[in-house]
């Protein structure tokens, strides 16, 4: 048995406990942020996927119908004037949600695809290139279904830092199995030494229990 005294591991597994329950309070903060996040990237999921609906119907309607309609038609400028407004808003929504220079490589490339769709079918649109303008529509459903989907993959899998503590966690854990493993070994007194350890006191025992007993005649003839 090492001559390391066993008393002192009584302080140290304080000190080590308390340590190891901070940094599992400081976890819970972070990742509890980390959850926040995702749910407001999940929200941000849904409302882009409804403004790129919106914004293609509208755009899909208010082309139909200028095909068949005159500018000058004031009648029809009137009835239309809200489907304008809608292209227009979802159009400037949707740039300002969708981030150009994301840092996740993958999802960078599908967010500029649907970006430039989105350019793309505003220029038809205003060159009165109605048909073509319909078209783009089509393609830009299919550029933005793998662009929500990736980022769908993000939020499940959480935040790159929910994703690190995680790991950490798993790490400070298994640590702490193997030390209290190991500490057990070193330390637990074999069944040996508990045996030579009460032997003296066996002894002891023995010898009191003999003293104690009545003495009696050897010869009890005589």
């Amino acid at each position: 048995m090492p001559d390391f005294p066993v008393q002192a591991l009584i302080p140290i597994g304080a000190i080590v406990a308390a340590l190891v329950a901070g940094f599992f309070s400081v976890l819970s903060l972070i990742v509890s942020k980390e959850q926040k996040i995702s749910e407001f990237r999940q929200q941000w999921i849904d409302s882009l996927r409804q403004e790129l609906s919106d914004h293609m119907a509208a755009v899909v309607s208010l082309s139909s119908m200028r095909e068949l309609q005159s500018d000058t038609d004031t009648e029809f400028v009137k009835e239309t004037g809200n489907i304008q407004e809608r292209v227009t808003a979802t159009y400037t929504s949707i740039k300002l949600r969708i981030n150009p220079d994301d840092s996740d490589q993958k999802i960078k490339s599908l967010n500029l695809e649907v970006l430039r769709l989105l350019d793309k079918g505003r220029t038809l649109y205003n060159n009165k290139k109605w048909k073509e303008a319909r078209v783009n529509c089509n393609e830009l459903t299919e550029a933005s279904i793998p662009m929500l989907k990736e980022e769908w993959k993000r939020v499940k899998r959480g935040e790159k830092i929910y994703v690190w503590s995680r790991r950490v966690a798993i790490g400070i854990f298994a640590l702490s199995l193997v030390a209290l493993i190991w500490t057990a070994v070193e330390f637990w007194p074999s069944a040996g030494e508990i045996g030579s350890d009460e032997s003296p006191i066996v002894e002891k025992a023995a010898q009191d229990n003999l003293q104690s007993m009545p003495k009696t005649s050897e010869n009890p003839n005589k």
